[in-house]
């Protein structure tokens, strides 16, 4: 009996081993795969960037040749402060569901003694 017992405790001390080890491994993969994935998105987003500013450039240029260096600017700057406020909205109907979810999951349910 004393045997059976001293093996069983052998193969679990192997398996959890192999589990440690196991775990280890695909913490290294995740790690690098996140690393990875930080420098090209990193460097996606900049060239977006770069290619949005070349966009807002050129539209400041045509613009000028209808009304003006001083007036296209305006208009540019005011176009894009529309869309920073429409994607200021959706980002903070975004953060109040999130919000909302992670209240909805901490809080405890409705109740007679919990109101």
């Amino acid at each position: 009996m004393r045997a059976i017992a001293a093996n069983l405790v052998a193969e679990i001390r192997t398996t959890i081993s192999a589990e440690q080890e196991l775990l280890s491994a695909r913490l290294a993969l995740f790690g690098n795969g996140a690393k990875r994935a930080s420098i090209w998105g990193s460097v996606a987003a900049s060239l977006i960037f770069f290619a949005a500013m070349a966009l807002v450039f050129g539209a400041v240029l045509s613009l000028s040749v209808r009304v003006g260096p001083e007036l296209a600017t305006l208009i540019t700057c005011a176009i894009l402060l529309l869309l920073a406020l429409g994607a200021a909205g959706a980002a903070r109907t975004g953060a109040r569901d999130a919000g909302a979810a992670l209240k909805s999951e901490t809080s405890p349910p409705p109740g007679p003694g919990n109101v």
